[in-house]
């Protein structure tokens, strides 16, 4: 009698591994009119089958993005905010986001310091340049004259670039002469100035005289009056 044999084959089939996370490599962005910044994209597990990305942005008017599986550039198109969504592409339904707030540039924050060590023929004078404005501060510096309010076209000392606080020391000034000076910087959109203050040179012995002669309306609470270049 012949006897019969059967064998079976078991084949287990693995589903493709699905995207389990995205990060982005920021969460808040801050972009200017007209200027584009990127960001990058991560996402998890490594063998993940699918790690296509579909990008979107909640208010295109706003702010519009163009991106690959690996990082996207947001272009700022008006003031406002918007919400920046990256999605996986392999149906896993996973996301990251990033808020995008869209500025105009605006002319830097600028204060000026009290001048102090007035001597004879010197004094030392400065400011803060507390904001750039949202575009690089290409010059900041002093200006000086004997009457109130100077301006780039008076006596002018550049004292380096960006935001931050500086001084300088004025020389070769008249003795016993009434001088005004203010602090500016200077950006893509123009030249703004803080507060002028006087300061009056001292005759052989005499002593200093120190005071805030500005009294523009821009000026009052310790604000910035303003010109465009």
């Amino acid at each position: 009698m012949a006897s019969s044999a059967s064998a079976s084959l078991v084949v287990n089939v693995k589903s493709p591994t699905q995207v389990e996370s995205i990060a982005l490599s920021a969460t808040d962005l801050t972009v200017v009119e007209g200027k584009s910044k990127t960001i990058s994209v991560s996402v998890l597990p490594d063998d993940a089958k699918n790690k296509g990305i579909e990008w979107s942005s909640s208010n295109s008017s706003i702010a519009t993005v163009s991106g690959t599986d690996n990082s996207a550039t947001i272009t700022g198109l008006s003031k406002g905010t918007t919400t920046i969504t990256a999605k996986a592409k392999d149906g896993s339904g996973k996301t990251a986001t990033c808020t995008v707030t869209v500025i105009s540039l605006q002319l830097p924050g600028v204060s000026t310091s009290s001048p102090s060590a007035v001597s004879i023929s010197s004094a030392t004078v400065g400011g803060n340049v507390s904001s750039d404005g949202g575009a690089s501060v290409t010059e900041r510096g002093v200006v000086w004259s004997t009457y109130s309010s100077p301006t780039l076209s008076d006596n002018r000392k550049a004292v380096g670039s960006g935001t931050g606080s500086f001084s300088t020391t004025l020389t070769g000034l008249k003795a016993s002469t009434k001088y005004y000076v203010r602090a500016y910087a200077i950006n893509s959109v123009g030249t703004a100035y803080g507060s002028s203050y006087s300061f009056t040179t001292t005759a052989d012995g005499g002593t200093e005289s120190v005071g805030n002669d500005d009294y523009d309306w821009g000026d009052i609470g310790g604000g910035s009056t303003h010109e465009y270049v």
